[in-house]
């Protein structure tokens, strides 16, 4: 935490619809508990329970940034991230899960964290 400045994500994996599904059923991040301890394979779970830890209980997320597509099929875990942990800056544009969304959502987050957004 103390060599991160900011976090910057353009469309990213956040877990499998099963996973969110779980948090969501759960009320959300702060209440979630996995039926099972995730084991060392279970990076899924593991992650959210590093956001939830970290971003969430000590209160001191990193500044973070989020460019995601419309019709990406990753959507929902974003939409969980910004629904679950303050983010500096969200932004769903046009576009799949591909170059097309992409290229203009990296020039995007560029932007922003230099201050320009």
């Amino acid at each position: 935490p103390d060599e991160v400045d900011e976090v910057l994500l353009l469309a990213p994996f956040l877990g499998d619809d099963e996973v969110l599904a779980e948090i969501r059923a759960a009320g959300g991040l702060r209440l979630w508990r996995p039926a099972v301890p995730p084991d060392d394979e279970d990076f899924q779970r593991r992650l959210w329970l590093g956001i939830r830890d970290r971003w969430i209980e000590d209160g001191d997320p990193p500044p973070l940034r989020v460019v995601v597509g419309r019709r990406d099929r990753l959507i929902e875990g974003s939409r969980l991230l910004r629904d679950e942990v303050v983010t500096e800056f969200y932004r769903e544009i046009g576009g799949g899960h591909d170059w097309r969304a992409w290229r203009p959502g990296f020039r995007l987050l560029l932007a922003e964290s230099a201050g320009g957004g």
